[in-house]
């Protein structure tokens, strides 16, 4: 099964544990598009254009680093090895292994915390796929441990719907789980059941437009819409009401905030309408280039309205590395 749209979770404060199940859907989901997608819920400070590149051949790695976060795209060939994902408040680090098929072998999820560096031997939720549907690509029986805590999901579709369900597992000593896919004694119990709501997009590819928490209570966890062009519209989620307006060059407008493009497709001014957040004060982006004309540096100048006039107040710096 290959999915599109990457769900991405973002809010100003609160949430984003994975201390607890959480849709594994739309991580696999980004695995299979090969690339994150932006959406109107990314945090204020994350560049809309950060792993946008004037051709999608021929780039290894792209290090970001912003506001102190920073965050790694990784692929080798077609296939996504490290990528960063947003859930509530928090910023993973995503490692992908694949096995000798080229399917999902593992997944760790990192939390990428301010002024951490990219850490492969850091504590975090270690993912394994046990079964995959069909005998096919997409994995249906996977292994969570987080700390001392384990978990079983399965994936299964039905229908328009993704269904996934978690269930825990502990042994009966309460030590840590072995290697097999089935422990000995061990005590099963549903823990979280998920589903993503599906809808035939463009081909053979599939888009998950809401995400659902059917037990232990029900609650629709997130709704997305999307454009005409499979641009990400509005998400209704338990963080917020998010929303977008696009060009052919990205978005144009999102949560009260204006975003102008140039004509070589970079933003260069972000600004608020009156009342909003920006009132009175908008930025400016200054770039850098490397050998190949993509940016590798963006100086966000901050400008405060002083009278009649705009003068500068501070700046940032987000830099890209990119790898050939």
């Amino acid at each position: 099964m290959w999915f599109q749209a990457a769900l991405l979770y973002a809010e100003e404060e609160g949430g984003g544990e994975l201390n607890e199940p959480f849709p594994l859907a739309p991580v696999l989901q980004t695995v299979f598009l090969g690339l994150p997608s932006w959406g109107p819920d990314w945090p204020l400070d994350a560049p809309v254009d950060a792993f946008t590149v004037k051709s999608q051949d021929g780039w290894k790695v792209i290090r970001l680093n912003y506001g102190g976060v920073k965050a790694e795209l990784k692929r080798e060939g077609a296939f996504l090895t490290a990528f960063p994902y947003l859930y509530g408040a928090k910023i993973y680090q995503v490692h992908v292994e694949y096995d000798s098929f080229k399917r999902v072998k593992s997944l760790f999820l990192e939390n990428l915390a301010e002024d951490d560096s990219i850490n492969e031997g850091a504590e975090g939720v270690e993912i394994e796929a046990l079964e995959y549907e069909g005998g096919g690509f997409f994995p249906a029986v996977l292994r969570i441990k987080n700390g001392e805590t384990y978990f079983f999901a399965s994936l299964y579709e039905s229908g328009d719907e993704i269904i996934e369900t978690w269930f825990s597992q502990e042994s009966e000593d309460g030590g840590e789980e072995g290697g097999d896919a089935q422990v000995k004694g061990a005590a099963a119990a549903v823990a979280a059941v998920y589903t993503g709501k599906t809808i035939d997009w463009i081909k053979d590819s599939l888009v998950i437009s809401k995400i659902t928490r059917v037990y232990p209570e029900e609650q629709v966890l997130e709704e997305r819409f999307f454009d005409g062009m499979g641009n990400i519209t509005e998400i209704r989620s338990e963080n917020g009401v998010y929303s977008a307006l696009y060009n052919e060059k990205g978005p144009r407008y999102w949560n009260g905030l204006y975003l102008q493009w140039d004509e070589n497709g970079l933003p260069v001014r972000l600004s608020g309408k009156n009342g909003g957040v920006l009132d009175g004060v908008f930025f400016r982006y200054e770039y850098t280039f490397d050998a190949r004309g993509e940016w590798i540096k963006r100086l966000e100048i901050k400008m405060t309205r002083n009278g009649e006039v705009f003068i500068p107040e501070g700046y940032s710096l987000v830099t890209r590395e990119i790898e050939y």
